[in-house]
């Protein structure tokens, strides 16, 4: 992130180039990336030695505990029973973390081939218990996947939701989220507050997906 985005003025050239990846070109990028699956190793810890399991948590995501997420929360939230069956809805959803890490892998195949000299990135999946709308958390180079987020429309933890909210709550939608959030937070907002600037700025967000592979 130490050189912001040059498609802030050639997003143009990567709207036209994105159509003739080749996919050997693609297939020899090795994205810069590291996924860890906060919510399998949270849930997964010991609860008569959840302190000494918690710090080595913070040894293996140091920068997951850079987001906030103190001591005492997070206990709270390991023996909380509701969120307990939250993440269990989860753990089944989302029951091959090979397949999902594999369609990450992809994804930032392409964004790597695109911006070659980007930072090293740390993507981390956890469960929020809903406490923020937005499903994708960007932190510097973190960004954290809240994936109860991502259940399917027709789970019952959405039951009280409108329904052209959680229509988006499916996994299908997660790669388009996470680049989108990630986006949003490294274009710069301009100082010119026309119309204009607006539709530029979010322009500018909703043309780069396309760098994604077409089934992405």
């Amino acid at each position: 992130m130490k050189q912001l985005f040059v498609f802030v003025c050639s997003g143009l050239f990567f709207l036209s180039s994105c159509f003739n990846d080749s996919h050997s070109d693609i297939n020899a990028v090795s994205p810069m990336i590291e996924i860890g699956h906060f919510d399998h190793a949270f849930f997964g810890m010991d609860s008569v030695n959840f302190d000494d399991d918690l710090l080595m948590l913070v040894k293996q995501y140091p920068d997951f505990f850079k987001m906030g997420f103190d001591h005492a929360m997070l206990k709270n939230r390991f023996f909380d029973k509701e969120i307990r069956e939250l993440y269990d809805a989860v753990d089944s959803a989302f029951s091959s973390t090979n397949e999902f890490d594999a369609e990450l892998y992809i994804a930032f195949q392409y964004f790597y081939h695109h911006f070659q000299n980007h930072d090293s990135l740390k993507i981390y999946t956890w469960v929020s218990n809903f406490e923020r709308l937005d499903p994708i958390l960007v932190s510097e180079n973190t960004l954290l996947i809240s994936l109860d987020m991502y259940l399917g429309s027709d789970s019952h933890f959405y039951k009280t939701a409108p329904d052209y909210i959680k229509q988006r709550f499916d996994k299908m939608y997660i790669l388009s989220d996470l680049f989108r959030s990630y986006f949003s937070s490294n274009i710069p907002l301009s100082d010119n507050h026309t119309l204009l600037a607006s539709m530029l700025y979010y322009g500018k967000i909703h043309y780069l997906p396309p760098i994604l592979p077409p089934n992405g």
